[in-house]
């Protein structure tokens, strides 16, 4: 999170709520209550609309507060002081006297004009009152918001901290998305904190005065482009992870075209006949390319991961990203407590998706399906591997079931076991050294930073790489 700075909230949960996907991205399995703790009880982060809904450092409180009184003009406020006089005020007044409340336990949280976005006058007062600041999320219970005082909330000393005044709040925000970004162009940092490129202009130029950044320029690119300028190359960038749809590798649409070449929407709201990759989307990261995507469901109730659908990006071999995908999926599954991932054939990678997690060590048992599995594979099922990041031997425990599934009635055509140790569910920090902004571009320039000390950062713009999995012997 020192390098991140910012994980956008989604209440998407067809496989895992979105902001806690890319802590997984770059560090492996840890424990997904570390980072509510971390948010609602050490109040390292505050909720906030940083980049969309998102968590938000909480030592950039300050420099959100131009942005919660530009937030309290809202046109439909002066409509519901003429409907309802005082009524926001009175909202105001139960949160403080009542402590941490929901709409649920307002007094009168009206009635919803809809799905989704359908909110009642009650909703709409509460996130009034939150985006300008009077109000701060305390906690979620299955996603659900429950306000408080920023009072009780928000440490004291960031409270009684002088706000930053809109230059000010500009240049810290730009150079803040800098430090993630660490080559790119002013729509690109705009994008991160949500700024107008118009102000970010003259700040940016004097960002580039003082030297806290240069200007550049990269072929392919409309500039200007700017650069972080203790940047370097890394030599070598080895990374797999599965990427959410809103990590900040992808969020920005243009930008993941441009640096890999990479052509992503979401097809949330997209009708299923016309859909063409799939309903959640995850892009796949190999190394410093996009290799695939998969369109990934958890069936929290079998103890399934399903891929609905697995696809290969152009130009890449598809045996080595299916056996990649099939390591990443297995880790995953483990991660989320799911005893199973199924492979549905649909994707031009799912069939080799799935000769190689029936084919390989990671199964037994025969398959029927597209085609015969291929001979030999990763080595027997079933036996020890040294465990993941050293240390005393663990016993071999049983881990997901890898199983092609039929879209047709009956029994799944392929099933099989994995075993292997476990990778370490809990006790991850989410401190200690943080990444280097490594990019890429169509035309093959490549930039990248690394911060000052005795701390060398990895790369971070693609996922912080994880120690690959020790194979079967």
């Amino acid at each position: 999170m020192d390098h991140l700075r910012v994980l956008q909230l989604d209440s998407v949960n067809v496989t895992v709520r979105s902001h806690y996907m890319p802590l997984f991205s770059r560090l492996g399995p840890y424990r997904r209550g570390l980072l509510d703790e971390m948010a609602y009880g050490d109040r390292a982060f505050f909720e906030y609309w940083g980049h969309e809904a998102s968590f938000v450092p909480m030592a950039l409180h300050p420099a959100m507060r131009h942005r919660m009184a530009r937030l309290g003009q809202w046109r439909w406020v002066a409509r519901m002081r003429d409907e309802h006089p005082g009524f926001i005020e009175a909202v105001e007044a139960q949160v403080r006297a009542h402590g941490s409340l929901s709409v649920g336990d307002l007094e009168d949280p009206g009635e919803r004009s809809g799905p989704w976005w359908g909110w009642g006058k009650g909703k709409l007062a509460l996130e009034y009152l939150f985006a300008t600041g009077r109000l701060a999320v305390d906690r979620r219970v299955d996603f659900t918001r429950f306000y408080a005082a920023p009072e009780a909330v928000i440490p004291a000393d960031v409270l009684a901290a002088e706000p930053l005044d809109d230059r000010e709040a500009h240049r810290v925000l730009a150079l803040d998305a800098m430090a993630g970004l660490g080559v790119a162009t002013i729509k690109d940092i705009g994008d991160y904190w949500r700024l107008k490129v118009p102000e970010l202009r003259p700040v940016l130029a004097d960002l580039v005065a003082t030297g806290d950044l240069e200007q550049v320029e990269v072929t392919g690119w409309r500039g200007p482009v700017y650069l972080d300028p203790t940047a370097s190359v890394p030599r070598r960038i080895r990374a797999r992870a599965l990427l959410t749809p809103f990590d900040p590798v992808v969020w920005n649409r243009e930008r993941a075209l441009r640096l890999f070449d990479f052509h992503y929407r979401i097809e949330i709201y997209v009708p299923e006949p016309k859909r063409r990759w799939g309903y959640y989307v995850y892009p796949f990261l190999l190394g410093d390319e996009l290799v695939g995507r998969v369109d990934l469901t958890a069936h929290r109730d079998r103890g399934v991961l399903e891929a609905r659908a697995t696809w290969l990006e152009p130009g890449h071999d598809p045996a080595r990203v299916a056996r990649e995908l099939a390591e990443e999926l297995a880790t995953m599954a483990e991660w989320l407590g799911l005893g199973e991932v199924a492979v549905a054939p649909r994707g031009d990678l799912a069939e080799a998706l799935a000769r190689v997690v029936c084919g390989g060590g990671f199964c037994r048992g025969s398959w029927r399906g597209p085609g015969d599995p291929p001979e030999g594979g990763m080595g027997p099922a079933g036996r020890r591997r040294r465990p993941v990041g050293g240390g005393r031997r663990q016993r071999a425990a049983k881990g997901p079931v890898i199983r092609l599934l039929e879209r047709e009635a009956g029994p799944p055509s392929h099933s099989a076991s994995l075993r292997g140790t476990h990778p370490p569910s809990g006790g991850i920090s989410l401190s200690g050294t943080a990444p280097v902004r490594a990019l890429r571009c169509r035309s093959g320039t490549v930039a990248a930073s690394t911060g000052s000390g005795r701390r060398r950062r990895t790369p971070a713009l693609v996922p912080r790489p994880r120690r690959r999995p020790v194979r079967p012997r």
